[in-house]
């Protein structure tokens, strides 16, 4: 019979043994996600086009993160960038800032789970960072609009939704990240919401550096995540 010392023995050297496979497989996949486009060929089935460029009633730009000290993330910045050069081409009417972030992605996920609607978990808000740079920038400011409250996918398009019914408005467009116009289109569609996607134009192809493939794979991954989520939930 086996002593006690001989079985930790034993657990001790198969525990060990998957602690090497695991990394080893784990630096592999780390490999080919940094030095192939595996992640750019997940991205490309979230791709919607840009629908064709008409004036609309409204432009709603989704909010996609800033940091505490109000420097607005990329993602927002991009998506600022696009639905401000189409108001100024006079694409868009009125011009609106949805939402805001809650930074801890634990938090966020869970807050995303429990379909809270509980905007206090709001860190930052983007849409008022936007709002005041447009306003800086010379837009006319009875043009502009924001909601600070909404914080994530679903909320963001059903205040877009409401904002239309309040004011009568017919037409829009939507303006977000590349691999999110996907989720934001289904849900869009979901509500009977007629808006025309603006997307940001397409550069995952051009995300080939180590580094940002490996960031666009946890983007990929979160848009794939949340559109299982939303399916279950019945938003999509």
């Amino acid at each position: 019979m086996k002593t006690y010392r001989e079985l930790l023995i034993k657990v001790w050297h198969r525990v060990r043994r998957w602690g090497v496979r695991f990394s080893v497989a784990f630096i592999i996949f780390l490999g080919v996600v940094a030095y192939t486009p595996l992640s750019n060929l997940l991205a490309r089935p979230l791709i919607v086009e840009a629908a064709f460029i008409e004036k609309v009633d409204v432009v709603f730009v989704l909010g996609g993160g800033a940091y505490p000290n109000g420097v607005l993330g990329k993602s927002s910045s991009e998506r600022f960038i696009r639905g401000m050069l189409l108001h100024r081409d006079d694409l868009g009417r009125e011009l609106v800032f949805i939402g805001g972030s809650i930074t801890d992605v634990t938090s966020k996920l869970a807050h995303t789970l429990s379909r809270s609607e509980d905007s206090s978990a709001i860190d930052v808000t983007e849409s008022a960072i936007m709002y005041d740079a447009a306003v800086r920038l010379g837009l006319n400011k009875a043009a502009l609009h924001l909601d600070k409250d909404s914080t994530h996918t679903y909320s963001n398009v059903l205040f877009a939704q409401k904002f239309m019914e309040d004011r009568a408005l017919k037409s829009c467009m939507l303006v977000t990240s590349p691999t999110h116009m996907y989720r934001v289109t289904r849900v869009a569609r979901k509500l009977g919401l007629s808006c025309k996607a603006a997307p940001v134009a397409d550069h995952t192809p051009f995300r080939d550096s180590a580094l940002e493939r490996m960031v666009l794979l946890r983007e990929v991954l979160w848009e794939y995540a949340g559109l299982a989520i939303y399916k279950i939930y019945g938003y999509i």
